[in-house]
């Protein structure tokens, strides 16, 4: 008879490759993958007027790896507020030594597309109060290291294309409170910057108006309150058909100017009112128009129109013109985008952003007879009735914070 027996060593390979299992992982020290030689050469850092209205960022590839950059991106700054970025379209574009330069226009010309960037300045609306004052390269190799430059020194001046950056916007307008700002072409587009100091200011489309009603450019309203209206080109219309076309641009108002009901069990507060259009007559646009509230996003909104508060319900499918221009005749929706809210709307009057808030909570006991004691507590507007051991609860709705 053959007697097979198990090989003592098999229950220390087993404990061996259980502790092994459950051994702690070894660590290995981890380090930057080296760099190439590679390096971003001097520049300009200048206005341009020679085939495009822009910003013209320059800068020259050098090193005997510059084969290795596989892409590239420029990025413009006022101060600290990124304005527009370029980014290169593929390695090929940017990985040979020599002289590039990214566009960045503030009118679009002759210049319409870039065969090395995506020009990032489609959503960029140049202000004269946001003069660029710096540009920031930076490089990408295979390894993924980065390499950065900076220029700090925009070239202006009044002279052959580098012209000033005030020239450079001839439709950017800074209006006089005491006096309407005449708009008289209905295809040039309009910037107008409102500083703390002109509050109230107003712009007189009344050449361009019969009968209350007609076409208007493209019109981007800035405030020193950080307010911002972008009117598309389109066609507006008034109520009152003597209007005398001067619209008033966002003005800030007293948040008691606005009164929202509020709901049972709760308060409200008003946390902005802004004014906009016209006091005496209503006005309505073909197309949306976008009402940006710095700093009130997830806040409920509404406008109020001749004493009577309407809430602003519908949520906006997203921020751009073309759900503006879906909504109905004289609709609205909202919608939070960062920190703030914006609105698109087909009409002006005072919109304002508010907040519901639960009553304080109150509390008080009320005898019911000497054999069936009831107790009451109102906390916010829930009501509690305690009958010997049953509790019964009472609520109204109260509209809650988006």
């Amino acid at each position: 008879m053959i007697i097979y027996k198990r090989a003592a060593f098999t229950s220390i390979s087993a404990a061996f490759i259980v502790s092994a299992l459950f051994a702690a992982p070894a660590v290995h020290a981890s380090t930057a993958p080296p760099t190439f030689d590679i390096t971003i050469g001097d520049g300009g850092f200048t206005t341009n007027d020679s085939g495009y209205k822009g910003i013209s960022v320059n800068y020259r590839l050098e090193g005997a790896d510059a084969s290795e950059v596989v892409s590239s991106s420029v990025a413009l700054y006022s101060g600290t507020t990124l304005l527009a970025t370029n980014t290169s379209k593929s390695a090929e574009k940017v990985n040979e030594a020599k002289a590039y330069s990214s566009a960045f226009r503030t009118v679009i010309g002759t210049y319409t597309t870039s065969g090395t960037w995506n020009l990032g300045d489609t959503s960029w609306t140049p202000r004269l109060s946001e003069k660029p004052t710096k540009a920031v390269i930076t490089l990408t190799d295979s390894r993924g290291n980065t390499y950065t430059s900076e220029r700090s020194s925009l070239n202006e001046h009044s002279g052959g294309i580098h012209i000033s950056w005030e020239k450079m916007l001839p439709s950017n307008i800074a209006p006089d409170p005491t006096t309407p700002t005449v708009v008289s072409d209905a295809t040039e587009p309009l910037v107008i910057e409102v500083d703390s100091g002109a509050s109230g200011a107003k712009l007189d489309y009344s050449g361009l108006l019969t009968s209350g009603a007609g076409d208007i450019p493209k019109t981007t309203i800035f405030t020193g309150d950080g307010i911002s209206v972008a009117i598309p080109k389109t066609r507006i219309t008034a109520d009152d058909k003597s209007w005398d076309g001067e619209l008033q641009t966002p003005t800030v108002v007293s948040n008691t100017s606005v009164t929202i009901p509020a709901e049972s069990g709760s308060t409200v507060t008003v946390a902005t009112a802004i004014n906009v259009g016209a006091a005496t007559t209503r006005l309505t646009f073909d197309e949306g128009v976008r009402l940006l509230l710095p700093g009130q996003a997830d806040m409920l909104v509404g406008f109020d129109r001749d004493g009577t508060f309407t809430p602003i319900t519908a949520e906006c499918s997203a921020d751009t013109q073309t759900a503006g221009d879906a909504l109905a005749a004289g609709g609205d929706c909202f919608i939070s985008v960062g920190g703030d809210m914006v609105i698109w709307t087909k009409h002006f009057t005072t919109f304002a952003a508010y907040s519901f808030a639960a009553t304080p909570a109150t509390a008080g006991l009320v005898a019911s007879g000497d054999d069936t004691p009831v107790s009451t507590l109102l906390i916010g507007s829930a009501l509690l009735l305690a009958v010997g051991t049953v509790v019964l609860v009472a609520r109204s709705r109260v509209a809650a914070k988006r």
